[in-house]
This record gives structure tokens, C-alpha cells and sequence, in this order.
């Protein structure tokens, strides 16, 4: 087999777009061992998960308490 580089042709489009969908499935196993496995990675997910609680549960109570002060005025 011999390796031949040359300039993109239009006509190439359909065998560029499967060499480029191989190469990137590739890498995806690796990369997402790479960020379950990183302590940073794991740290930021959880501060993300934590603070996404916190202000859904904090938002949700203000929003309640807004309705039931809206009821009990009306």
C-alpha cells in the first residue's frame, strides 16, 4: 500500500467524511476513561451536580413560597 498525500477534491468528500468518523470513534473510548478516572474531572462533575441541587432546591422553595404568600393575599 502506498501512502499518497494530496489537496482535498470535492470528489473525496464521502471517503474524507469515513476516515474522519474512524478517527474520531477512536478516541472516544480513551477519552472518557481519561475523565471518569481524573480526580479533577470527577471533582468538577460533582461541584456541578452539588450546586445544580442547591439552586434547583433553593430556587423551587423561593418559587412555593411566592405562590402560597400570592394565595393567602388574594
Amino acid at each position: 500500500m502506498q501512502l499518497v498525500i494530496r489537496r482535498y477534491c470535492p470528489s473525496d468528500n464521502e471517503a474524507v467524511c469515513a476516515l474522519f468518523s474512524v478517527g474520531i470513534r477512536e478516541h472516544i473510548r480513551p477519552c472518557f476513561h481519561n475523565a471518569m478516572t481524573s480526580p479533577l474531572y470527577l471533582a468538577i462533575t460533582l461541584a456541578l451536580c452539588v450546586i445544580g441541587y442547591l439552586l434547583g432546591s433553593t430556587l423551587g422553595a423561593m418559587v412555593l413560597c411566592a405562590g402560597i404568600t400570592n394565595v393567602k393575599n388574594q
